[in-house]
């Protein structure tokens, strides 16, 4: 892996640009506003990731200092008029910093070169810049900055729900793309103080330094993505013509809030994948869907190949301890939570299994409508399922973790529905099993199952005969061995 930063730095002041040490000036607490301090240069790290090209072949002088290449890859990012201005900020609505009257900060993503390649784009820390600044310890806190990605689909919430890990150095990770050779991708960026400073005295005089950070994989060798989807026959599914149909098997593509999507749906045995142990016990996993980031979502199948019964979910049964949660955050409060975690904790973490598992996004929808109906309940009744996780007022309902379960959305794309039981499907297991996705919200909060039947259906969290099937995503990077039938399981190489 090779890297290269080099960034400009920009009056905060004006809208020149000018190439000189950025000015600030401080502010004071006005009334009940909370003013900050607070200085943002966004420069741009790219590095670039692959397993064919090592190191860069040809780097361009300082008149296109934003131009790497690699091979023949090539990513070009240019930036659009000034830098973000936090400089005053105040604590505001989402609905006010995502605001299309707020000036955002603009800049495109080119595939200058001749491969097709993904690319992340990332918010890291301006170690430079807090160290020139001296103020490592007088930083505003993450957890307290909102953003906005507006682009062909839009990304936004809060910076510390998109912790992940890009080349050994932590970060937030806004959105990861597929660019064709030639093509290229707009962006605005619009960052702000999220309502809940808002009290907070101790922001005052906070500093805030962060960059964009791209990162690029280019590889030439085969990955399990690449072998899945060559090996199958990918089919076009219009989520705007259900139901569902239960004889429809195979590999379909959808779009997600990273870009295509490949579920797989129906009777299918070839996306049985054989990864880690539980002591001496090999795991065995079924593939949901490779992701539109280019990972690879697995649901727990157990020890064996059996696809029903007790060895399909793990031993822990759920128990009730009367939290109902708040619908508007209720994955944190959900105590199954607390056993997925422990699960995965004994079994992977600190495990050689654990470098191959990616800390992913998973969609706790708890959008309502204007009768603070749940949205999930009247979407999956009428089969109109969707992977996108962005609220109609452009709010993510993403959390990142390293497990969860499977969505009720994933389940009816994968060919389950409210209406006919479907036995033959590969997420039968004859259990009644919990998703992650709420159902509905009167006096309790319920959430919806894969019931024993084959149906998807809500029950109250009370229900104790209800189980658990983890789900983990494999990082995008691993090669597969095997076909992937239960005989010959994909196996990481």
């Amino acid at each position: 892996m090779s890297a290269w930063n080099r960034r400009k730095k920009y009056s905060i002041d004006d809208n020149s640009m000018q190439e000189e040490r950025p000015k600030f000036r401080f502010s004071k607490l006005v009334k009940h506003q909370v003013y900050l301090t607070v200085i943002s240069i966004l420069g741009v790290t790219a590095v670039i990731l692959g397993s064919s090209y090592a190191m860069f072949t040809s780097l361009d002088g300082s008149s296109n200092y934003n131009t790497i290449k690699v091979g023949t890859f090539q990513i070009e990012f240019s930036p659009i008029g000034s830098a973000i201005n936090l400089i005053d900020a105040f604590p505001v609505s989402d609905a006010e910093g995502s605001s299309s009257t707020k000036t955002p900060y603009k800049f495109t993503i080119k595939n200058g070169g001749s491969l097709e390649a993904s690319y992340t784009i990332a918010i890291a820390p301006d170690t430079s810049m807090i160290s020139q600044d001296n103020c490592a310890n007088n930083l505003l806190l993450d957890k307290y900055v909102n953003f906005k990605l507006s682009s062909s689909v839009n990304k936004s919430g809060t910076l510390t729900d998109f912790v992940c890990n890009q080349g050994g150095k932590s970060m937030y990770c806004l959105t990861t793309k597929t660019l064709a050779a030639g093509a290229t991708d707009t962006y605005e960026l619009r960052l702000w103080i999220n309502e809940s400073a808002k009290g907070d005295n101790s922001i005052l005089g906070r500093h805030f330094h962060d960059e964009i950070y791209i990162t690029a994989d280019v590889s030439s060798s085969e990955t399990g993505v690449s072998k899945v989807l060559t090996t199958n026959q990918i089919n076009a599914l219009s989520l705007d013509d259900q139901p569902q149909i239960d004889s429809i098997d195979g590999l379909f593509n959808a779009i997600d809030d990273d870009g295509t999507s490949y579920v797989f749906r129906g009777n299918v045995n070839n996306n049985w994948v054989k990864f880690g142990k539980d002591g001496d016990n090999d795991l065995y996993w079924r593939i949901v869907r490779i992701n539109g980031d280019g990972s690879i979502r697995l649901i727990y199948n157990g020890f064996n190949t059996n696809s029903t019964g007790d060895t399909t979910v793990i031993p822990d049964i759920y128990n009730y301890v009367g939290n109902d949660g708040n619908v508007l955050d209720y994955y944190n409060s959900l105590s199954f939570k607390t056993i997925l975690d422990n699960w995965y904790n004994r079994v992977f973490s600190g495990s050689e299994y654990e470098k191959n598992i990616a800390l992913s996004r998973f969609c706790v929808d708890s959008e309502q409508d204007e009768n603070k109906n749940l949205k999930s309940k009247s979407r999956i009744e009428s089969n109109k399922p969707s992977l996108m996780c962005v609220s109609a007022d452009g709010n993510s309902m993403v959390k990142m973790l390293n497990v969860g379960t499977i969505s009720v959305d994933e389940a009816n794309i994968a060919g389950l529905t409210v209406n006919n039981g479907n036995v033959s499907n590969y997420l039968y297991n004859g259990l009644d099993v919990w998703t992650m996705s709420p159902y509905n919200y009167q006096n309790a909060l319920q959430m919806w199952t894969i019931n024993s039947s084959g149906l998807l259906e809500g029950k109250n969290l009370s229900t104790e005969s209800v189980r658990l099937r983890p789900v983990i995503n494999l990082v995008k990077t691993v090669d597969f061995s095997g076909s992937g039938t239960k005989e010959d399981p994909y196996m990481i190489k």
